[in-house]
């Protein structure tokens, strides 16, 4: 039998193990698809279509560089299987539009039946779908580390506290897989999001989202873009998804973006409306927070939500409220262009100076804190009793 023939049997029994366990990752595969095979931390044999090997993101942490990778298609799916000696796990990635969906999970160890199965693997699975097919725009599942946060960049059991030198030793594989994936990251190709990537890739979103044509894709796009952004930019994307959402009439997703925002920055730190934002992790943003104000106050229900969304929206509500009495926006120091439009970039002036106020313009050419009429009258006031006391006394004869 020639090679071109045994791949294809090989193909042919990856595709029937993969329809007998888990049906739904072969029925995402269009028409015309690849059949891979080669080795990624394993040997690995799977389909892809369009054909783009995803050996990149075929690992424990892989799916977090899925998540922000933007070499991906628009529309892109694959799935196979990884062989790593004593263990084997199943893998699938696909994409659709701005959403994204990983999932990696071990179904077998050998000699050790109880501790993995694709029935096991099955259920997992299925409770990704359910996140999926309730709209959640990123979804990121890993066997070994529980589901992935985009908000705070990590799994779920990253911070797990276990005793003695295992806790010790798991520690320290945590730091060893972020490093590893720091490494990958930096070996993204040219056109990924990293460093004016990521503020091209973000500000086009921000640009979608003052069109005010597209808010639900708007929600997803931040979700996917995440991961990949720097603090100050990644909690301006929060507010970005939670403001989307909300508009597009998502409540229950709304009130989730609020939880993270709320849990990404506090007090000043908190992000206004992003405008632009530059390299790196500056950023410009809107002064006007009322629209952030505004949307918070329609999502306080009493009624709506869980009891840690509604204590986070209250919490933004009360901080965006103080910060907007904190830093008032400032009265214009220069003639405005007529050609201009929309908001102008937040500037927060110094509080105690006067700059731009009305005290701190005006001369102090009035009695202390008296308006000028009232100064004035009491001015004038005063002369005319003069007067009058004069032309009294000069009466006599």
């Amino acid at each position: 039998m020639n090679s071109s023939a045994a791949t294809t049997r090989r193909g042919s029994e990856i595709g029937r193990f993969i329809r007998l366990h888990w049906p739904v990752l072969t029925a995402r595969l269009p028409e015309k698809f690849s059949f891979f095979q080669g080795k990624a931390d394993g040997v690995v044999e799977g389909f892809c279509a369009p054909e783009l090997w995803p050996n990149r993101w075929i690992h424990s942490r892989g799916g977090s560089l899925f998540a922000s990778d933007q070499t991906v298609p628009e529309r892109y799916s694959a799935c196979g299987i990884q062989g790593r000696g004593g263990s084997e796990y199943v893998f699938a990635f696909w994409r659709e539009g701005a959403r994204r969906f990983s999932f990696y999970d071990q179904y077998v160890v050998h000699g050790l039946k109880e501790a993995a199965s694709c029935q096991k693997t099955a259920e997992r699975l299925e409770a990704a779908l359910v996140r999926w097919k309730r709209g959640d725009p990123l979804v990121v599942f890993s066997g070994p580390w529980g589901w992935f946060d985009p908000v705070t960049g990590d799994f779920e059991r990253d911070h797990q506290v276990l005793p003695g030198e295992f806790g010790k030793f798991y520690q320290e594989l945590v730091a060893r897989s972020r490093a590893e994936i720091s490494r990958r990251a930096n070996e993204t190709p040219s056109g990924s999001a990293s460093g004016a990537g990521e503020a091209d890739a973000f500000n086009a979103l921000i640009a979608r989202y003052r069109s005010g044509t597209a808010d639900l894709e708007v929600a997803a796009g931040a979700a996917a873009l995440l991961p990949g952004l720097a603090p100050i930019p990644r909690a301006a994307c929060v507010l970005l998804a939670l403001l989307t959402s909300f508009r597009a009439g998502d409540a229950r997703r709304a009130r989730q973006w609020a939880v993270r925002l709320n849990q990404a920055a506090r007090g000043t730190d908190l992000p206004g409306i992003p405008s632009q934002q530059l390299n790196g992790a500056v950023m410009i943003e809107e002064q006007d927070l009322a629209p952030i104000i505004q949307s918070l106050a329609a999502m306080d229900q009493p009624a709506a939500g869980t009891q840690e969304e509604r204590e986070a929206i209250q919490s933004l509500l009360a901080q965006y409220q103080k910060n907007k009495t904190r830093f008032p926006l400032p009265c214009p120091v220069a003639p405005v262009s007529a050609e201009r439009t929309g908001p102008s970039p937040a500037v927060r002036l110094p509080i105690g100076t006067g700059i731009g106020s009305e005290r701190g313009d005006r001369r102090r050419d009035t009695l202390p804190g008296l308006p000028p009429k009232v100064a004035y009258g009491i001015l004038f006031g005063f002369l005319a009793l003069v007067l009058l006391i004069f032309a009294y006394v000069f009466s006599f004869p």
